[in-house]
């Protein structure tokens, strides 16, 4: 072996916490009772335009992913020289 298994066992433990905390929201989601009526949250200036960045900036680079990779790719090899 190279000396990982370490490694791999921090994985390993690092996933069962992870799905222990996803599927703990899974079932509050799926299998409970909703506990009371819940409000709409209202809507207003900073929301909207918050979620509407968002929604543009997922597009954005959903769609055209090339610009975002090319910075990403020169800022990682100038902090590699």
């Amino acid at each position: 072996a190279s000396g990982l298994t370490w490694l791999a066992l921090l994985g390993v433990l690092t996933s069962v916490i992870s799905a222990y905390f996803y599927l703990r929201v899974v079932t509050t989601m799926f299998m409970r009772e909703p506990q009371a009526e819940s409000e709409a949250i209202p809507a207003s200036a900073p929301r909207s335009l918050a979620a509407a960045i968002s929604a543009a900036a997922v597009l954005i680079f959903g769609l055209l992913p090339a610009p975002l990779l090319g910075v990403i790719t020169a800022s990682v090899q100038s902090a590699i020289r």
